[in-house]
């Protein structure tokens, strides 16, 4: 079995789920991008610069506007601090259909900026995707996978893994 499409094994019985590349399906998107407290109400994102600070709960809120969906008392919360740029992160969502006929939602968010080295990165949020819409009338919703990938804002192109 090889690795391909982001570490998504190749040659697996699901090997039909992974048949479309993301760079085909990022090809069809247009992203419209606003302001995260708008695109996604309810997403919280955090960062911490190394696993000791992640041990800590010792990070930045990226999201501010969201600190207190953070269940009180909670770890997650107590060491955050306010992110100090006036830049706020912006995100888009896409809905992109794959040439077999299935629909992919595509979010981004960002940009954020790393130094590597094992900094951490947290999102959370309730219906990030908006894919409650799709339940609508008694329907059904099947999620098959996720990726995460890291993109350069200069040019669009995917960080490879590990960057």
């Amino acid at each position: 079995m090889d690795f391909g499409n982001y570490g998504t094994p190749r040659g697996s019985p699901a090997s039909e789920l992974y048949a479309t590349e993301i760079h085909e399906l990022h090809s069809r998107c247009r992203f419209r991008y606003e302001p995260l407290r708008s695109a996604f109400p309810s997403l919280t994102v955090s960062h911490y610069t190394d696993t000791d600070t992640y041990d800590r709960f010792d990070g930045v809120d990226l999201t501010p506007h969201n600190h207190r969906k953070y269940q009180p008392g909670s770890g997650w919360a107590l060491g955050l601090q306010p992110r100090t740029s006036d830049r706020e992160p912006q995100g888009a969502l896409c809905e992109a259909v794959a040439d077999g006929g299935a629909t992919w939602a595509i979010l981004r968010v960002g940009p954020f900026n790393s130094t590597g080295g094992y900094d951490w990165w947290q999102f959370a949020a309730h219906d990030a995707l908006n894919l409650s819409r799709r339940l609508e009338g008694g329907r059904t919703l099947a999620l098959h996978s996720h990726y995460v990938v890291g993109v350069r804002a200069e040019d669009g192109g995917v960080l490879g893994y590990p960057p």
